[in-house]
């Protein structure tokens, strides 16, 4: 087993350095060789000198993606992996960190659960302390699935792919969504309808970092949208039939109804959180319509973090 890890960065040195770190104290699998690609999309490359410091740790190799969206970054990646020998493509992004137990808990998730695809778990942390809503409402915190359950998409944070999936295939990744994400979704569901299992592990832990520009009830109902959006996006990209479009219709119209029936509850009850979670689910059902029909959230022109 070789495994290959990807990671897209741009102008985060310190996300990379903590990742970076995490995986340089990771534990390897028995057997395991371990080969970490960083692609850069910043066209100064500068995040050379982060990679290099880790050259004595791991087996890094560097490289330069100078077409700007996120598509391009992970074929990129994807790619050198696959020219590199690895027989297992695991992806993460740089606002992450990795458990000490990600890589054995992943590759031994893989053999235990006998799936092609499989998704690992991710928990928040904050840059700084969260406002209490931020707490109380979990509303940064991806939902965690039972091990061994059985998804139709994943995405690439945090997640690990046979290579022979991916070998020869076009892409991966759509470019045609540099900016609004969602190409990993596409991906994986493309992969899904095709037959093949995408399961769920506990046993493979990573953590996603929030930087304060984004804990904002603002940016969270922006990503509800562009979510929303890019799950219709995938569906419509991905061929979907008449039954499917009108099922999508009917979900997203009854998520704007209840998101707007939990806001009101909210005000009626001066509960803070409960007006977020209904302005929440208004907004991923305002998303779902609208992918229906092109229109796209292009969340991944403004940068956050460092």
């Amino acid at each position: 087993m070789k495994l290959g890890v990807t990671v897209a960065t741009y102008r985060r040195p310190k996300g990379l350095d903590r990742l970076l770190s995490s995986i340089a104290e990771a534990e390897v699998p028995k057997g395991a060789e371990l080969l970490v690609v960083v692609v850069d999309n910043d066209p100064e490359g500068s995040s050379r000198d982060i990679v290099d410091q880790y050259a004595s740790l791991l087996e890094t190799h560097y490289e330069i993606e100078p077409e700007r969206g996120i598509p391009f970054v992970r074929n990129r990646g994807v790619r050198a992996a696959l020219d590199l020998g690895a027989t297992h493509i695991l992806f993460v992004d740089d606002d992450e960190r990795v458990d000490e137990q990600w890589l054995v808990g992943i590759a031994s998730a893989r053999a235990r659960l006998d799936a092609p695809i499989i998704a690992g778990t991710i928990i928040s942390e904050f840059e700084e302390d969260p406002p209490r809503w931020a707490i109380d409402s979990g509303a940064f915190q991806r939902r965690i699935r039972e091990d061994g359950a059985s998804i139709d998409f994943a995405t690439t944070a945090n997640s690990m792919v046979d290579a022979e999936l991916l070998a020869g295939r076009p892409g991966p990744f759509d470019t045609r969504l540099r900016y609004s994400g969602g190409s990993d979704l596409q991906l994986f569901a493309e992969l899904h309808n095709e037959g093949h299992q995408i399961r769920c592990t506990t046993a493979a832990t990573t953590y996603e970092l929030y930087p304060q520009s984004r804990v904002t009830k603002e940016w969270l109902l922006k990503r509800q949208r562009r979510r929303g959006t890019n799950r219709s996006t995938t569906l419509r990209l991905t061929g979907g039939g008449p039954s499917r479009y009108a099922k999508r219709i009917v979900a997203g119209c009854y998520e704007m109804l209840a998101g707007l029936a939990q806001t009101a509850r909210g005000w009626v009850g001066r509960d803070e959180v409960g007006r977020l979670k209904g302005r929440m689910r208004f907004m991923y059902g305002v998303g779902m319509l609208a992918g229906l029909f092109g229109a796209r959230v292009d969340e991944y022109r403004t940068h956050h973090g460092s």
